[in-house]
């Protein structure tokens, strides 16, 4: 697959992104903001997100239906998300369509309105998304750790907010936190696919280049390790979920590599580890794998898994067995060669979505204000030796430096 990288940056500030893939024939064409639940206070936890819901709901120029006809009338998709650190708005298109598209993104970001009607009707939405979250053991476990994780720090706030905060927000925190936040510098409008770089800048700078928020950068708030936790929470359902994990690696850790071929080992698929040796071998679970997250500041790494109350601390064991094994046994060549492929295949499949490309490129400019090649990441894999892993699992799985919360039934608690 034949791919070209160009970048170059307004006047603003604004900095545009392009990949050219000659073998395809679509397009992804987004607006990344380096802004999203970090950037939040508690009071006003859940506005990065509430913001990303608004800035579709209309602008002096186009309606909400508008908006969204604009795009998928031409056989566009249509999308947006908040992250912890990043909100993203974008649409995969056909390359007939970028000047529309580029239009439409810069409107939503530079001309949204935010009736107070539009807020209230929102507001009710995102009220609901929060009960459907609450409703989901999984992710109300996932939510309630990370807070557990990051104390007095943004990280640990839910992405969608909760009732209370989201009921304090007004039009005025939701412009103070795009002023603030939504500026020049923090912004990449990218394209992957069947485009040429001097035409889509083009059509950024008519659109953004006189973006009105000047460029700043994004302060860097310390972590603190939080106190060792073991907690028992009530939950409705019938089965137990549990939680095991510690505060880990920023995306800066030089040895970041090895840490994805940890959490490779441990759980890429139905042949890792966590997945043969706990599910298949002995049956306790049915859904178990590791997660990793890394940030500016820090990371959470951890292992997640679902089980009938009474294989509970069976199932615990089990996990840090696994840690064990890994700490001190080298890992044979086999393997490693194995779950090299199988990282090296995933990435590959991967760049086969023009989408899932222009995420990838974006977030590595905002991490590391450069473009990672995938032949890049691969060349790097492929140095890692079993000696690397041994080194950093006996740091990363050390059992003493991981906290639990046990969400059981709630007659077990």
């Amino acid at each position: 697959m034949i791919q070209r990288f160009n970048k170059s940056t307004l006047n603003s500030g604004v900095r545009i992104l392009t990949e050219t893939v000659d073998s395809v024939g679509t397009c992804a064409v987004g607006v990344f903001v380096f802004t999203g639940t970090k950037d939040e206070t508690l009071a006003i936890n859940g506005i990065a997100h509430f913001i990303e819901h608004l800035n579709f709901k209309g602008t002096d120029t186009r309606s909400a239906a508008e908006i969204a006809d604009a795009i998928e009338s031409r056989g566009g998709q249509l999308d947006a998300y908040t992250s912890k650190e990043i909100t993203a708005y974008y649409a995969h298109i056909l390359p007939r369509d970028i000047p529309v598209t580029v239009a439409v993104l810069a409107d939503i970001l530079q001309n949204s309105l935010y009736l107070e009607e539009d807020i209230a009707l929102e507001r009710s939405v995102i009220h609901e998304e929060i009960d459907e979250n609450l409703d989901t053991p999984q992710e109300y476990a996932f939510d309630t750790f990370t807070r557990y994780c990051f104390p007095r720090h943004a990280l640990g706030y839910p992405i969608l907010g909760n009732h209370r905060s989201l009921n304090k927000i007004q039009r005025d925190d939701l412009q103070d936190f795009i002023r603030k936040n939504y500026t020049a510098g923090r912004i990449v409008v990218a394209a992957v696919g069947a485009v040429e770089h001097s035409v889509f800048a083009e059509w950024v700078r008519r659109a953004f280049e006189a973006y009105p928020y000047e460029a700043g950068k994004r302060k860097v708030r310390k972590l603190h390790q939080p106190e060792p936790f073991s907690e028992r929470k009530a939950i409705a359902g019938n089965q137990a979920h549990v939680l095991l994990g510690r505060q880990s690696y920023s995306y800066h850790f030089s040895r970041r590599y090895s840490y994805q071929m940890i959490h490779a080992l441990l759980s890429a698929g139905m042949s890792s580890r966590l997945f043969q040796n706990i599910r298949e071998k002995t049956g306790a679970v049915y859904s178990i794998f590791s997660f990793l997250d890394m940030f500016t500041e820090g990371g959470l790494f951890g292992v997640y898994f679902a089980t009938d109350r009474e294989r509970v601390k069976e199932s615990i064991s089990r996990v840090f067995d696994e840690f064990e094994i890994l700490r001190r046994e080298k890992v044979s060549k086999k393997e490693l060669e194995k779950v090299k492929m199988q990282y090296e295949g995933s990435l590959i499949l991967n760049s086969e979505s023009m989408v899932h490309r222009l995420e990838r490129m974006c977030r590595y400019e905002f991490q590391f204000e450069r473009f990672i090649s995938i032949s890049e990441i691969i060349a790097e894999t492929r140095k890692i030796e079993s000696e690397e892993i041994i080194a950093l699992a006996s740091e990363l799985l050390d059992p003493d430096t991981y906290n639990s919360i046990l969400f059981l039934p709630e007659s077990e608690v």
